[in-house]
Formats: structure tokens, sequence, C-alpha cells
């Protein structure tokens, strides 16, 4: 969810930013024109989203929370009913489906 939060806010940015607004003690033009990289990285991260979503629910929602910096501990209180060890097998299928997805893809 803040990954998408992320990418809105950015949208918004994106959108209201314009060259012709910009005044000269706003700094350098830079900061708001395109980076050869950011099609790059947005490619890259349209890939990572696209494996995350092709994972099952369970697994993309474990995943989700360790990279917002959860612990197993706190991914087992937030999901009822499931043990450490059921956090752990799911992440561990988790990453190795990516893998086995990213070595497919590159």
């Amino acid at each position: 969810m803040a990954i998408h939060e992320a990418y809105r806010l950015s949208a918004i940015d994106r959108r209201e930013a314009r060259l012709e607004r910009l005044r000269p003690e706003d700094g350098d033009w830079q900061d708001v024109t395109a980076d050869p990289r950011s099609l790059d990285d947005a490619v890259d991260a349209l890939e990572a989203l696209r494996i995350l979503a092709s994972l099952p629910a369970r697994q993309r929602n474990d995943l989700s929370l360790v990279i917002a910096g959860y612990s197993y501990a706190e991914i087992r209180e937030l999901t009822p009913g499931r043990t450490a060890t059921n956090v752990n097998k799911s992440l561990v299928k988790a990453r190795a489906r990516i893998r086995r997805t990213r070595g497919a893809i590159g």
C-alpha cells in the first residue's frame, strides 16, 4: 500500500511540475527535468510489481510486510492463526518463486 501511495504522490508531483513555473531562486532546473535513468528505473519497478502481483495472496502479503519493515513476529501477530514457521515458509516460497521468475525473464 505504501508503494502505491508513493507512486500516486510522485505522479501528482510530476503533473504539477512545469519548467515555465520555475523561478531562478527555485534552484537547478535539472531537479525537475527527465533523468535518463528514470525510464530504466520505472521499467525495473514495473517488473518488480508484476512479479509481486503474481505471487499467491499470502506470500504477497507476507513479503510486502517484510519489505515494509515488519519482523516475522509482527507479521505473525498481524495474521492470526499462524506461527513463525508458517511465516518463514511463506517467505521462503515467495523468494524462491521470485528468483525463478527473474531467471526466466533475464
